[in-house]
């Protein structure tokens, strides 16, 4: 048997025996005995079927040190999961997903308990294909990193998804995962609006086409988009013929043609295939060209601005994951209250190719940052490893029905409650009471199939905590 369920690594969800006396004033009501579930936690393991709530499977996922640049560790990092696999499937399709829409996938770090953030990009219920974003607290470039994915849970219907996927640094992420998906991936909500570009085939599951002559995204200025420190990091994967019809961006924020605040893009001039990169910081705009997209092939590009650094050169362009070139450059971002556009430059400069993955960072991202990010990204599979199917064990385990004497109870009064139909195997027996139904304490020595309440004054929540040498669960009603 595994050891992964050791019962002090779980959180469960319960459902509880609630007893509801309402005093008002001098007046005392009795009301019906009723069991009422619980919401349940914010973290949760393999749980025991009775709940109806429990994931019965999980997968260890294991990112590859070597994939990971540096020495060290990264933060809070958004790690792609791109995989097809066939247990993903819905169980209509021969796999063991519930959700048509892969919502009950979910990932964990490697003590199982700890529910990481996520956001789903793409799921087929046919084929298992299944995309995701995990937020994983720490990953490392000296030692591997585990976390697990769970997938299996019937009660499951909601979009687990979640903008805390990306740190608070990210002003916006754009997947473009359909033809008609144009929302921000982060929590800022800077949705956009398209005009014109058709949706494509790009680096990761879909992207958009833009045509070089109307063709654009714009979203509405908002104050994550607006920028003006002295830091800030533009990302995007570009797939463009060279040369471009133009000396346009792929994003860029400008209210007048060569004041762009910001702007990452590809140069239309005497360099056609350079990256062109522009800040503006109120009365100089710093604009250059370096680096090479390469033709019709999808090229990952990322441009920074450190403007807290002591000396030049402050800017750096970085294509595929490695520095290709320095600027100079300095002081703080100009404030600019005009829409972010994707695929167009004031001056109706259009550009032509497909964009996938733009993203816009209010800091610096480091040098490891983004060469680990073009690693995951260029190449998923290698980046991460998927271990084999273990099915919960506890999926026949049963904590039995608790059942009060009284169906009514007068306040002051007390009622028995007794546990019936517990597994075969349950070695312990622990009644816990809660006056929130979310913190619960133990009832000492209350170790039997039966509980005498005691008196009754207020709100009280009872609950049977049920457990074998494998598995631990609660009492339904």
């Amino acid at each position: 048997m595994a050891t992964y369920l050791a019962r002090p690594a779980r959180i469960l969800a319960f459902c509880t025996v609630v007893f509801l006396i309402l005093l008002s004033g001098t007046t005392t009501r009795s009301h019906a005995l009723h069991a009422t579930p619980s919401a349940p936690g914010s973290s949760f393991f393999f749980m025991a079927s009775f709940l109806n709530q429990g994931y019965g499977f999980r997968k260890l996922i294991t990112i590859q040190s070597s994939q990971v640049s540096g020495s060290g560790t990264l933060s809070n990092f958004p790690v792609l999961i791109s995989v097809t696999d066939n247990d993903l499937r819905t169980i209509a399709n021969g796999g063991s997903v519930n959700d048509a829409n892969g919502y009950d996938i979910i990932f964990t770090d490697r003590d199982g308990t700890t529910i990481l953030n996520h956001e789903i990009e793409a799921y087929d219920a046919i084929t298992g294909n299944y995309l995701a974003w995990v937020n994983v607290p720490s990953v490392s470039a000296t030692t591997d990193t585990e976390i697990y994915l769970y997938y299996g849970n019937s009660t499951v219907s909601a979009d687990p998804s979640s903008g805390s996927t990306w740190d608070a640094n990210f002003a916006a992420v754009y997947h473009f995962p359909s033809a008609s998906n144009f929302a921000d991936g982060t929590s800022n909500n800077n949705d956009g609006t398209n005009n014109g570009s058709t949706d494509a085939a790009g680096q990761i599951g879909r992207g958009r086409s833009f045509d070089g002559t109307n063709d654009q995204i714009t979203v509405t200025n908002s104050s994550s988009l607006d920028i003006t420190g002295n830091q800030i990091t533009l990302e995007a994967w570009v797939n463009a013929p060279v040369p471009n019809t133009d000396d346009s961006p792929f994003l860029m924020k400008a209210s007048t043609g060569n004041q762009e605040a910001y702007m990452l893009g590809i140069d239309g001039g005497a360099a056609t295939s350079n990256v062109n990169t522009r800040i503006y910081y109120g009365s100089s705009l710093f604009r250059d060209d370096s680096g090479n997209i390469h033709n019709n092939t999808w090229t990952q590009v990322v441009f920074t601005y450190d403007g807290s650094l002591g000396s030049n050169p402050r800017k750096t362009v970085y294509v595929n994951g490695a520095s290709v070139a320095t600027h100079d450059a300095d002081g703080n971002i100009a404030s600019n209250t005009a829409d972010l556009s994707i695929g167009k430059r004031v001056n109706s400069r259009y550009f032509e190719g497909i964009l996938d993955e733009l993203r816009i960072s209010n800091t610096v991202r480091s040098a490891d940052w983004i060469t680990t990010e073009y690693n995951n990204q260029n190449a998923p599979g290698s980046f991460i490893t998927v271990g084999a199917a273990e099915a919960n064990p506890c999926s026949s385990f049963s904590a039995g029905t608790a059942t009060a004497t009284d169906s009514n109870v007068e306040s002051g009064n007390s009622t028995t409650i007794t546990l019936t139909g517990q597994d075969a195997g349950a070695t312990s027996i622990q009644w816990q009471s809660s006056s929130d139904n979310v913190t619960f304490s133990d009832l000492s020595g209350e170790t039997a199939t039966t509980l005498n309440t005691g008196a009754i004054t207020q709100t009280t929540f009872f609950r049977a905590v049920v457990s074998d040498a494998t598995c631990t669960g609660n009492s339904t009603s």
